[in-house]
């Protein structure tokens, strides 16, 4: 199964790299950035939501104190977040289609890559577990 998140990782950077160029071609540093800026929370939060799942599967002595730090961490980012983007956002360097579109990278790319990838590699997981 690490080797699924590993080739979904690349993928996703991938992806980020091939929106982040393709949103220079509008010319206008608010979109670039938007994309960039959007692709980057969302990368860092599957990133995190990955260590988290890894935290929570693994620690059976404290589910109740995994889930505390689970919180505190999902809270904590999420206010360092709206204060960056509203930094951003009051600086005029956000324009919110692209950032909506950049923010949408991790659902785009787990989507791409399991029509692409994922159902070979699903079939042979399940082919073991049975």
């Amino acid at each position: 199964m690490s080797h699924n998140l590993t080739d979904l990782r690349r993928f996703c950077v991938v992806l980020y790299a091939i929106m982040v160029a393709g949103s220079v071609l509008f010319h206008r540093f608010d979109v670039t950035f938007s994309v960039a800026l959007g692709g980057a929370v969302a990368f860092i939060n599957l990133r995190f939501l990955e260590r988290f799942l890894n935290t929570v599967l693994r620690n059976t002595d404290s589910p109740s104190a995994a889930r505390f730090l689970m919180m505190l961490s999902f809270y904590t980012r999420f206010d360092a977040l709206a204060v960056a983007l509203y930094i951003c956002a009051a600086a005029g360097w956000i324009n919110f289609a692209a950032l909506a579109f950049g923010l949408s990278l991790t659902a785009l790319s787990i989507f791409t890559w399991f029509l692409a990838f994922g159902r070979r590699s699903l079939g042979e997981d399940y082919g073991r577990a049975c």
